[in-house]
C-alpha cells in the first residue's frame, strides 16, 4: 500500500458489525480516519435476540420464559441447532432454512399449553409452507 490508498476495516464482532474507513499519509506511513467506526446490532448476537423474539412470537413469550427456566439444557440444544443453520445462511441462498425443535421442546410445549406445535404455528403467520418457511 502506499500513501494515499483507502480501505475499510470491518469489525463483525459478536454484537456488532463495525466499519471505519482509513488512508495512509505520509510522514511514515501514518493513518487518517476518515470515517469512524459506525455499525448496528448486525452481528451474531442480534441475529440470536430475533430467532428469540420470533419464538416468543409463535409459541408465546411466558412458554419460552417457562421453557428456558424449567429445560435450560434442552434451551441450549435448541440454541445449539440455531447457531449450526444460521453457519449456513448466505445472501444468495433461495430455499429456507429449517430449525428442528428438539422432542423436549414440543414435549413441553404439549403439557405446558395442551397442544401441539403445529397449531401454534398455524395461529402464526409463519405456518409451514408460508414466507418461505
Amino acid at each position: 500500500m502506499q500513501t494515499g490508498d483507502r480501505y475499510i476495516v470491518a469489525d463483525c464482532g459478536g454484537g456488532t458489525v463495525d466499519l471505519t474507513v482509513h488512508q495512509i499519509e505520509q510522514p511514515q506511513g501514518t493513518l487518517k480516519e476518515l470515517y469512524k467506526a459506525s455499525g448496528g446490532p448486525y452481528g451474531a448476537v442480534g441475529v440470536d435476540l430475533a430467532f428469540e423474539k420470533l419464538l416468543c412470537q409463535i409459541f408465546g413469550e411466558d412458554f419460552i420464559t417457562t421453557f428456558k427456566a424449567k429445560r435450560p439444557a434442552a434451551w441450549v440444544d435448541l440454541t445449539i441447532a440455531f447457531e449450526a443453520r444460521k453457519r449456513t445462511a448466505a445472501p444468495h441462498r433461495a430455499n429456507p432454512l429449517n430449525i428442528s425443535l428438539p422432542f423436549s421442546f414440543i414435549d413441553f410445549y404439549r403439557k405446558h399449553r395442551g397442544q401441539n406445535v403445529e397449531t401454534a404455528l398455524k395461529r402464526s403467520r409463519w405456518e409451514v409452507g408460508e414466507n418461505g418457511a
